[in-house]
């Protein structure tokens, strides 16, 4: 951790504030059979969290046209597997401006996105990843109860479990949401 780097993130956190103050944003309950439109950050931390996000993406279904991820890495060293594409982008510590909030032009755009469902894949409170959760202009959000709860206007609990189980939960019940009991769309992965 860098001088005064939790300071640091004390001031973004209190600008965060103050923009959200100033934005305002529709909510718009939608689940995975009616989203067009799905943006997703993750923590690109582990192995195992890129991976599971890979089948995310493989598993969502047809109707979802656009798509588009934002994982971000705690550290500044990236792996070969990490490369950026037209539907993955990695951000790192590097990218931060000096209150650590994301401020590249894909992150900016990604926020500005009118999404019609975010998927907050972390809860680990990291807060590059709570600054675009929350400044993104999404009509639904949707994650793990926690580090990004104010954010977010459907939460899943888990007791336990990882990203895995995150995921999981997250397209059973958003593939449920707005159906009839009859048409419940189970994920395929």
């Amino acid at each position: 951790m860098s001088l005064f780097e939790g300071t640091r993130t004390k001031i973004g956190a209190f600008l965060l504030r103050a923009g959200l103050k100033k934005k305002k944003r529709q909510i718009t309950v939608c689940g995975l059979r009616q989203a067009g439109s799905i943006g997703i950050v993750f923590n690109a931390g582990s192995r195992e969290n890129f991976e599971e996000l890979r089948r995310l993406l493989r598993s969502l279904p047809a109707n979802i046209e656009k798509r588009s991820a934002i994982g971000y890495l705690p550290d500044r060293k990236m792996e070969h597997s990490y490369i950026s594409d037209k539907n993955c982008f990695f951000l790192d510590a590097g990218e931060l401006d000096f209150f650590c909030r994301p401020n590249t032009p894909e992150v900016l755009d990604f926020c500005q996105q009118k999404w019609d469902l975010l998927l907050v894949i972390d809860n680990s409170g990291l807060f590059p990843v709570e600054w675009i959760a929350a400044s993104s202009s999404a009509g639904f959000k949707a994650g793990q109860q926690g580090a990004y709860a104010e954010h977010l206007d459907f939460m899943m609990e888990l007791h336990s479990g990882g990203v895995k189980e995150l995921i999981d939960s997250l397209l059973h019940y958003l593939g449920a949401l707005n159906q009839s009991n009859d048409e419940v769309l189970e994920p395929k992965l």
